[in-house]
């Protein structure tokens, strides 16, 4: 990680990929997504961010019979010493082909204590639409729930928009590395363009609200993400 005034770089995520018998292995740094939309724990927004969300672990993807398994198990990165330990498995099936329904079991293990959580979502693809919705627990006990629904829309193969409402309690996700916001509430609003395969623009603003003390805040932010 390299880091002054003028210039920010850092190598995000490295390690190896292995596939055999339909099981992907992803094992090094990495940015995980836990859960049904990334309700429990979501590292990609962060990338860039020395102290938000990379892990050092071991990603499982792949499929036994009509169910999708994707398990993981990691500890973070950050430049303290204070580095909780990630599980997490999240199993699905589509019992109809537009309906996904998950299930997410998962572990945080810090130094002074362990906290549980499940997960469950689902989602449906009705015509160029996707309607999703995802609900979080764990064991803590107050402040301990999660959720999120919303749809997105593709009029076309370049084109999406998207709107999602959500309300994330501070123990309703792990480490604040929610794919929403942590301890807030309100409505996140999309329009995604790909002009390439490789190279997109990506258009999110929010409108949320804390829930500690109900003050609210807007924001917009607009990034082309390039793949190579």
């Amino acid at each position: 990680f390299a880091d002054n005034k003028d210039f920010i770089g850092e190598i995000d995520q490295y390690g190896f990929l292995y596939n055999n018998a339909g099981f992907n292995y992803k094992i090094g740094q990495q940015a995980p997504v836990i859960g049904g939309l990334g309700l429990l724990y979501d590292a990609s927004g962060y990338l860039g961010n020395k102290d938000m969300g990379v892990v050092d672990g071991i990603n499982i993807k792949g499929k036994s019979g009509v169910t999708s398994i994707d398990f993981l198990a990691a500890q973070e990165n950050n430049s303290g010493n204070e580095d909780g330990k990630i599980y997490s498995v999240r199993a699905s099936y589509n019992p109809t082909k537009a309906l996904t329904l998950g299930a997410t079991l998962a572990q945080y293990k810090e130094i002074a204590s362990d906290t549980n959580f499940y997960a469950a979502d689902a989602s449906y693809v009705y015509g160029k639409a996707t309607y999703a919705g995802s609900y979080a627990k764990s064991n803590a006990d107050a402040e301990n729930k999660g959720y999120a629904l919303g749809v997105s829309y593709a009029p076309d193969a370049k084109n999406t928009v998207w709107v999602y409402n959500y309300k994330v309690e501070e123990n309703g996700n792990i480490a604040d590395m929610t794919t929403f916001d942590s301890g807030k509430k309100g409505f996140y609003y999309g329009v995604d363009h790909s002009f390439t395969k490789d190279t997109a623009l990506h258009l999110f603003y929010t409108d949320r609200q804390k829930l500690s003390d109900g003050v609210k805040d807007t924001s917009f932010r607009a990034t082309v993400s390039y793949n190579f």
